[in-house]
C-alpha cells in the first residue's frame, strides 16, 4: 500500500496544532465551521485528545449533542458547511479518512497505489453493507464520485477525476486528467461519501429524505431547526459502535447550551461560546477541551461590486479594522490575530506574510485615492450571536473611516444560500481545513472558476493566482509545493479580497463522565463510541 506521499506534510500539521489543555474543571476549552475544507457554521476543531475509551462495562449509550446550527442538507454533496458534514460523516463512509493522528489511512479501501502521475488504483473491503443490507461494491464508488464531479459545492475535491475502471466488485482504478497531489487527502472530504447507485438512481430526490449509507449510524429522523437522530448500525464493516444512539439538538443560543450541558440535559456542547468558558471550567461535574483550530475567520468582499471591485478599498478595509479589538471582545482574548488567508497549522502557511494592521490615516488616504474620500453605505451579512457581535465591533472602527455598515443577520442555511448567490456586499464567515492539505485552504476559496457555492463568494480574480494554484496542484516535490503556496498567499494579501480576522481556538464542553470522545484535528470528530460506565 502506498500509504502516502503526504505524510511528512499531515505530522508537520499534527506537530503544529497545539493542545492548550483537556482537563476537567480546571482545564481548558475547545470548539468554533468550520469542517470542514468547509465553512465553519459549529465544529469542534482540535488536537488529539479527549476523554478516551472507559475500562468498565458499557452503561448508557443514548447520546444527546447540542450545535448552534442546523444541517443544510442529508445529501453530501449537495452542501460543504461542517455543521452538516457531522451527520454525513456517521451515515456515510470514504474511500479515505484522516485519522485523530493527521494521517491518511483507509476508511472503505482497504489498499491502493499510485501507478503513475495520474493513475491510482483501490481495493476496498468485502462484506461492506448499506444500511438497507445490500452490498456496497466498487460500481457505488465509481458512481459516487463522479456524481460529486457534477455538484458545485463539492466537485473541486474530484474534478481531476477524469474518469474510473471498476475491474471488479472491490477494485477499481481513478484516472487523472493530470497529476493531482491532494487527491488523497480529498477523498476523505464528506464531500466524496459513497452512496448507494441503485437506491439514488430509483428513488432520486426522495432518497435524501431518508438517506442510506456504510457509515456507522444510520438515519433516524431530522426535524428542522430543532434536531436530528442517528441509530447505531449494527452491521458496521469496522464493528458496531458503543452509541446505541446520537440526537443532535440545535440550540443556537450558547448560553443555553451550557445551561442544558450543566442540567445534564445534554452530554455535549459542540461549541461553548468564549463568555461560558469560565462557567464550565468551574464545574467539576464537566470538562472543557480547548485547542487551537485550525480555520480562519473572515470579513469577505464581493469584488464583483462597486466600490470592492477597487483594491485600494479593500486595502483601506483592512487598514480600518483592529482584529485585536474582536478577539478581546467577542472572544475574550481567545484567539490569535490572523495574518494570512490560510491557518497558521496547515502545512504551506507562511510566517512571512505581514498582513495589516490597523492605519486609519492610511486607510483614509486610500479611500480618497479611490475617490471615497466621505466613504460610503453598505451591508453585512452575518449569522448566529458570535458573529453579530464581530459585525457591530467592525461597524463601528468602519465608521471612523466613513463607510457605514448595515448589518444583516441571517439563520446559517439562509446565510449560506445569500452569499453563494452572491448578494453581499460584504459577509462574515470561517473556513475549516478538513483535510489538512494546504490545497483546501486557497483553491475553493480563490480560484475564479470556484466562484459562488463551491467557495469563492469574495468573488476574487487573479489569473496569476490561478496559474500558481494549478501549479501547486500538480507539483509532486512537497518543499517546491509548499513554496508555492508561500507565494499565493502573499499576492492574495496584497489583492486584499478578504480582511483576515483571527485564528480562534475551540472548546467543546462534555459531561466529565463521558467516555470514548477523541477531538480531531480537523474537526472531523466522530460521535459512534460515546458512553458512560455502568
Amino acid at each position: 500500500m502506498k500509504k502516502n506521499r503526504w505524510k511528512a506534510m499531515a505530522a508537520l500539521a499534527a506537530a503544529a496544532v497545539l493542545a492548550l489543555s483537556a482537563c476537567g474543571n480546571s482545564g481548558e476549552d475547545g470548539s468554533t465551521q468550520a469542517a470542514a475544507s468547509a465553512d465553519a457554521g459549529d465544529a469542534a476543531a482540535a488536537a488529539p485528545t479527549g476523554t478516551g475509551e472507559g475500562s468498565g462495562e458499557v452503561g448508557k449509550s443514548d447520546i444527546v449533542i447540542a450545535g448552534k446550527s442546523d444541517i443544510k442538507t442529508l445529501d453530501p454533496m449537495g452542501t460543504n458547511d461542517t455543521t452538516s458534514s457531522i451527520a454525513h460523516r456517521h451515515i456515510y463512509s470514504r474511500l479515505i479518512e484522516i485519522d485523530e493522528n493527521s494521517e491518511i489511512v483507509g476508511d472503505l479501501a482497504e489498499s491502493w497505489e499510485q501507478v503513475s502521475d495520474t493513475e491510482w488504483k483501490f481495493k476496498i473491503h468485502e462484506g461492506v453493507k448499506f444500511h438497507d443490507g445490500t452490498d456496497c461494491t466498487a460500481s457505488d464508488v465509481k458512481f459516487s464520485l463522479e456524481r460529486a464531479k457534477e455538484m458545485p459545492r463539492v466537485k473541486q475535491y474530484v474534478e481531476q477525476i477524469d474518469s474510473i475502471t471498476v475491474e471488479d466488485d472491490h477494485n477499481l482504478t481513478l484516472h487523472l486528467a493530470e497529476p493531482y497531489a491532494p487527491l488523497l487527502a480529498a477523498l476523505s472530504h464528506t464531500g466524496t461519501s459513497i452512496v448507494p447507485e441503485a437506491a439514488v438512481t430509483a428513488q432520486g430526490d426522495a432518497f435524501w429524505e431518508n438517506p442510506i449509507g456504510t457509515g456507522p449510524m444510520q438515519f433516524v429522523e431530522w426535524v428542522p431547526n430543532d434536531h436530528y437522530s442517528l441509530k447505531r448500525f449494527d452491521d458496521y464493516f469496522k464493528g458496531p459502535g458503543k452509541t446505541t444512539s446520537l440526537t443532535l439538538r440545535i440550540m443556537p443560543e450558547g448560553g443555553a447550551r451550557t445551561i442544558a450541558l450543566e442540567t445534564g440535559e445534554i452530554d455535549m456542547s459542540i461549541s461553548v461560546d468564549a463568555t461560558d468558558v469560565q462557567n464550565v471550567k468551574a464545574n467539576k461535574e464537566l470538562m472543557a477541551l480547548e485547542k487551537t483550530s485550525v480555520s480562519v475567520e473572515y470579513l469577505a468582499m464581493n469584488c464583483e461590486k462597486e466600490p470592492f471591485n477597487d483594491p485600494k478599498v479593500r486595502q483601506a478595509i483592512n487598514y480600518a479594522l483592529n482584529q485585536q479589538e474582536i478577539i478581546d471582545v467577542v472572544l475574550e482574548g481567545r484567539g490569535q490575530v490572523a495574518n494570512s488567508v490560510m491557518n497558521v497549522n496547515i502545512p504551506g502557511y507562511s510566517e512571512e506574510i505581514t498582513g495589516y494592521s490597523q492605519d486609519l490615516e492610511k486607510a483614509k488616504a486610500l479611500m480618497a485615492e479611490a475617490g471615497y474620500p466621505d466613504g460610503f453605505k453598505t451591508t453585512l451579512f452575518a449569522s448566529g450571536d458570535v458573529r453579530n457581535r464581530e459585525a457591530q465591533i467592525i461597524q463601528a472602527q468602519l465608521l471612523e473611516i466613513g463607510i457605514e455598515v448595515d448589518i444583516q443577520l441571517y439563520e446559517w442555511g439562509a446565510f449560506l444560500d445569500a452569499i453563494n448567490k452572491g448578494e453581499h456586499d460584504m459577509f462574515i464567515s470561517s473556513w475549516s481545513n478538513a483535510t489538512m492539505d494546504p490545497d483546501a485552504s486557497i483553491f475553493p476559496l480563490f480560484h475564479t472558476k470556484n466562484f459562488g457555492a463551491t467557495g469563492n463568494r469574495a468573488f476574487y480574480s487573479n489569473p496569476e493566482v490561478d496559474t500558481l494554484i494549478e501549479q501547486a496542484q500538480k507539483e509532486s516535490d512537497n518543499a517546491k509545493r509548499m513554496e508555492l503556496y508561500k507565494e499565493i498567499q502573499q499576492k492574495i494579501n496584497d489583492d486584499a479580497p478578504w480582511v483576515c480576522l483571527f485564528y480562534g481556538t475551540t472548546c467543546t464542553g462534555i459531561r466529565a463522565d463521558l467516555k470514548g470522545f477523541v477531538l480531531h484535528p480537523s474537526s472531523a470528530n466522530h460521535y459512534e463510541n460515546l458512553y458512560y460506565e455502568k
